[in-house]
């Protein structure tokens, strides 16, 4: 994960972790290491790499994906979305590495790539996170489900918004391309929008301490 400045506290960490559980919070996720997996094979070689049953996942759902090695002990973790019938996209730290080491293994017909830089990933959580996202998109939310995602556009670029989080909270997850050069906007934007509803920044320390009071 190296190569990525992140704020550790923008005001006070307390502050910033009684806005997550009482209103909102924007975080930087963007750090997170992302893999794309391509190919023929692409489906089989990720429902081989994990414990999950993978043949239900629908384009456009978010399953959790925990990875186990021979001898049943969990190697890696994380979250594969299905972007469509013969692409995914993995995000987790090392998750380039196992992959690679697994289609050694297996010798199935996959592409790898690593797109960690390629996507700017913000975190909006909070139990007035929804209130938020439909404030800042005049669009409806509710609609969508646990681990779904849709695309909607900010300032004329594509981003794709997920229902998810690792906070405990209702939350979104959003992922636009760097190289639009607008990701800056998006940060601004919500934090301008989410004033009214006590949305906080939120640092690298809060942010663990979310973890750990989720139990993750």
């Amino acid at each position: 994960n190296a190569g990525y400045l992140i704020a550790y506290e923008y005001t006070r960490w307390w502050k910033e972790s009684l806005a997550l559980r009482n209103a909102a919070v924007i975080g930087d996720w963007s750090w997170l290491n992302k893999t794309r997996v391509r190919g023929p094979d692409a489906f089989r070689f990720m429902n081989y790499a994990t414990v999950k049953d993978l043949s239900r996942q629908a384009i456009g759902q978010i399953v959790y994906t925990p990875m186990t090695n021979a001898e049943g002990k969990v190697a890696i973790e994380g979250l594969t979305l299905k972007l469509a019938e013969d692409e995914y996209l993995f995000t987790q730290s090392a998750g380039l590495k196992w992959f690679e080491f697994l289609r050694e293994k297996t010798g199935m017909g996959v592409e790898f790539e690593d797109v960690t830089p390629d996507y700017t990933c913000y975190a909006l959580q909070g139990p007035r996170s929804t209130e938020v996202l439909e404030a800042l998109t005049e669009e409806k939310w509710t609609d969508l489900r646990f681990s779904r995602f849709r695309k909607t556009s900010f300032f004329g670029c594509e981003t794709l918004v997920a229902r998810q989080g690792v906070t405990g909270e209702v939350g979104y997850e959003f992922m636009m391309r760097t190289e639009t050069g607008r990701a800056h906007e998006l940060w601004r934007a919500i934090r301008e929008v989410g004033r009214d509803f006590g949305l906080r920044e939120l640092g690298f320390k809060a942010q663990l301490i979310g973890h750990t009071e989720t139990g993750i």
